[in-house]
């Protein structure tokens, strides 16, 4: 905080978006306790997250920001031009210090 503060690196705002499985892909879900890749694939794919993702995009595009939509990863040589708003579709939850380091790359 004290870094931004002085302004030696950028504000940043972070915000963490949790969506819920539609009603069939939680059923589903819940009924393959034992099946780890399935239930995985189900957290992929649910469709309220992208719902959400769509909602931001077309929120940030009618302020003018320039916007990156990633998943999971921001490889540590990822080149981010200039973009704004940050966006990252997860299919799972990770570890805070996971977070702290993607975010680290990011600013």
């Amino acid at each position: 905080m004290e870094l931004q503060n002085l302004g030696h690196i950028a504000q940043v705002q972070c915000s963490e978006v949790w969506c819920r499985m539609t009603p069939g892909f939680f059923q589903e879900y819940e009924s393959i306790k034992n099946d780890k890749h399935r239930r995985l694939l189900l957290c992929i794919m649910n469709l309220n997250k992208y719902r959400a993702c769509d909602f931001l995009l077309c929120y940030h595009d009618r302020h003018d920001n320039k916007i990156i939509v990633f998943s999971d990863i921001v490889p540590t040589s990822f080149d981010l031009p200039d973009a704004n708003i940050l966006i990252q579709i997860s299919s799972h939850g990770e570890s805070r210090r996971q977070e702290a380091q993607r975010l680290g790359r990011i600013l």
